[in-house]
């Protein structure tokens, strides 16, 4: 009989209804060489959870990641920063999630965002996101 496809489990953050909060989502999927962009993709996607929203703004795609010095620079199209119509609240939940998506990764430690290639200073004028960024777990919320 065929071997069981391997499989990995990653944990993405989708955002609270409310969008005060990120809940972390375990995802099963096949395994592969490149986690962290899987996951980043994941993040893209719809959550699994129907209590729970994406967070990313819509059309956002991921152009390419890579991890240097336990820091992850993870590229996106422009429409991470045209597609974001929420205020200071959702621009935090985007950048939370990124982030912790990523530092989920025992060697991912930060997280540069990147978008077209080149660093932005802010998603929509509320946060600084022109250095790599650590982890935040003030915002995380472990269920609902």
């Amino acid at each position: 009989s065929p071997q069981p496809q391997p499989t990995m489990q990653l944990t993405v953050y989708h955002a609270t209804r409310d969008a005060m909060y990120l809940v972390p989502e375990i995802q099963v999927v096949a395994k592969n060489d490149h986690p962290a962009q899987t996951a980043v993709e994941l993040l893209l996607n719809e959550p699994t959870n129907k209590d729970l929203v994406q967070v990313l703004p819509k059309g956002t795609k991921l152009l390419k990641i890579q991890v240097k010095d336990h820091i992850a620079y993870v590229d996106f199209n422009n429409k991470l920063v045209k597609n974001n119509t929420g205020g200071s609240a959702t621009e935090v939940l985007i950048v939370g999630a990124i982030v912790n998506t990523l530092t989920e990764f025992p060697e991912i430690q930060r997280v540069q965002i990147l978008v077209e290639g080149k660093k932005i200073e802010t998603i929509s004028g509320h946060m600084d996101v022109s250095e790599p960024l650590s982890r935040s777990e003030k915002i995380i919320k472990k269920s609902l």
